[in-house]
């Protein structure tokens, strides 16, 4: 995969969101990952590959504290930039069935960490489908699945085909538009920076 720069979305003192993709042609979509710094801990979100030459201390403000995953199917490349950064991996629970056996013995579940974020489950979405939230810089959240911001599918719901259940997930992701949001993040497409409820509500 050709992975884009770490370009950065959102910068304030207390918080820095920056962004990360790659077509894969196995699944045939892009990848996007998020490295989200609130205060001085960085986390990074269903990574790729970084670029060649990546410094995330220096873009971000201060080196990388943990990986997080956002549900079971994006185990990425999890391992191999745990590995390369020395980082602990975090996990909802109700991903780990559908983890390989070596990220399933390597991943500490969330309910066992010290998250600096508010994990935020959403239900009907794929295995453990989670969303991430702070109140920082008038509320940044990050999520995997549950929606997506591509060129070719705008802000949508994940397809229903996708989803364990399409109504509870439509249900599920209202819980997101009633915190203030001033950017939201996306395991697929770039971030939005504004009317973010509004666009949450007119989902179809």
């Amino acid at each position: 995969m050709e992975t884009t720069p770490l370009l950065v979305a959102l910068h304030t003192p207390a918080l820095t969101l920056a962004t990360w993709e790659a077509y894969d042609p196995s699944v045939k979509v892009d990848l996007t990952s998020n490295a989200l710094r609130v205060g001085e801990r960085v986390c990074l979100f269903d990574p790729i590959p970084f670029a060649d030459g990546t410094d995330v201390a220096a873009i971000m403000g201060a080196p990388a504290t943990a990986i997080i995953l956002t549900n079971g199917n994006h185990e990425r490349y999890a391992l191999e930039v745990a590995d390369a950064l020395q980082l602990p991996i975090l996990a909802p629970a109700a991903a780990f069935p559908e983890f390989t056996p070596a990220l399933a013995a390597r991943a500490i579940r969330l309910e066992e960490a010290n998250l600096p974020l508010e994990a935020i489950p959403l239900p009907g979405g794929g295995a453990g489908e989670t969303a991430y939230y702070t109140p920082e810089a008038d509320g940044v959240a990050v999520v995997g699945d549950a929606l997506i911001n591509l060129p070719f599918t705008g802000f949508c719901l994940l397809p229903e085909k996708y989803c364990e259940d399409v109504s509870k997930l439509r249900c599920s992701v209202t819980e997101l538009a009633r915190r203030p949001l001033a950017a939201l993040a996306f395991s697929h497409g770039q971030p939005l920076l504004e009317g973010i409820a509004e666009k949450i509500a007119a989902l179809p």
